[in-house]
């Protein structure tokens, strides 16, 4: 089906525009420099094949990160959690700052809703880690996770303490679907033509 050029220059116009609201919002926990950085990051990462750039908020010597205590404290727990059900580290998977390069993987990492509200950040990566084993990758080959120089916890946070406990919740139901040993493959729907991928409206899964 070819589509009308109309559509092609709203869609253009609006990821266009996008990217400057997306900016703004940004910098509200980010510095120009440090947005800068990650794009920067990010051109590099795909000149190096890599899929996802992950900003973590390390308090490392000559970095200004300023997290609340317990929410720094509470994150870093997490994230030991969530490493342990992955089978490797990872440092912060809960960072806003991420930056992706269009796969067919990460178009298929996207193309179904997902289950978790507060952790899909970990759904996603749960998803491509499954699309990238399933095409002889992993996540380590395909993630670079970039300290960031400088990060300011925002005012106004939405998370209640309760949201702790259902985050563990989603968790374990990332890992029952994704993480298990038996876990059946998740199949997303990539772009048409694309080699690999099931097209919309079949059900056809693959072996894990």
């Amino acid at each position: 089906m070819r589509v009308p050029w109309q559509v092609k220059f709203g869609a253009l116009a609006l990821i266009w525009g996008g990217s400057f609201l997306l900016m703004k919002i940004g910098l509200q926990a980010l510095e120009p420099v440090q947005i800068s950085t990650l794009r920067i990051a990010s051109g590099a990462a795909t000149v190096l094949l890599t899929a996802l750039v992950m900003g973590v908020r390390l308090p490392l010597l000559g970095h200004a990160i300023h997290r609340r205590p317990v929410r720094g404290w509470l994150g870093a727990e997490f994230a030991r959690i969530v490493s342990l059900a992955f089978g490797q580290r990872l440092q912060d998977t809960q960072c806003g700052a991420k930056l992706s390069r269009v796969t067919p993987e990460t178009i298929a990492a996207f193309s179904q809703p997902f289950a978790s509200r507060w952790i899909f950040d970990v759904e996603l990566l749960a998803r491509l880690g499954q699309l990238w084993r399933n095409s002889g990758n992993s996540l380590r080959a395909n993630v670079y996770e970039c300290p960031l120089d400088q990060w300011e916890d925002v005012a106004g946070s939405k998370l209640k303490r309760g949201d702790f406990f259902k985050a563990f919740a989603e968790l374990a139901v990332i890992w029952w679907r994704y993480l298990r040993p038996s876990a059946p493959q998740f199949v997303g729907t990539a772009m048409p033509g694309e080699i690999g991928y099931d097209a919309p409206g079949t059900s056809t899964r693959r072996a894990a």
